[in-house]
């Protein structure tokens, strides 16, 4: 397998009179990413499409916009995650366009005094469905991109001593 590409990171906090605002993005992009076509095969480059059983998407992007109060117990953020479209079952006569997909996540944390924390919140918000290139899916490779879930409610609460 060769792989090559580049990954992005940028945060900012400024301070406002009830806490500070936080902001951040990261994103990863994708030159090349070459792996045999068939075991012990000729490598092929699957960025934007796949080959075999692989997709890999050319890039992917999530971005994050929060508050923390002045006294850092509580913390809320939200923001999308974003996976480029590709192509599946590339170079052949049944090659299907797959979508873009964006999905909103929100989570809210609590910091106690006694060291525990609270945290909860919902993973793809508006319960976006992943986008599948057929309608039955032959693998669960073909949904290694997203997470195909649906919400998901999580509540978590840990104590440190």
């Amino acid at each position: 397998m060769t792989t090559s590409g580049f990954d992005l990171k940028a945060d900012y906090t400024h301070s406002v009179p009830f806490g500070s605002l936080t902001y951040a993005v990261n994103g990863s992009y994708v030159l090349e990413y070459k792996q045999p076509e068939y075991y012990k095969g000729p490598e092929v480059d699957i960025v934007g499409g796949n080959v075999g059983f692989d997709a890999y998407p050319e890039y992917r992007v999530n971005a994050d916009m929060g508050w923390v109060s002045n006294d850092r117990m509580h913390r809320l953020n939200f923001g999308p995650r974003h996976v480029a479209g590709y192509i599946y079952n590339k170079d052949k006569s049944s090659e299907t366009a797959v979508p873009s997909w964006t999905s909103w996540d929100l989570n809210y944390q609590l910091n106690l005094p006694w060291d525990g924390v609270v945290k909860m919140g919902a993973r793809n918000l508006f319960d976006r469905d992943a986008p599948l290139p057929t309608d039955s899916f032959r693998s669960l490779d073909e949904l290694s991109n997203y997470d195909w879930r649906g919400r998901t409610l999580y509540a978590s609460y840990s104590q440190s001593f």
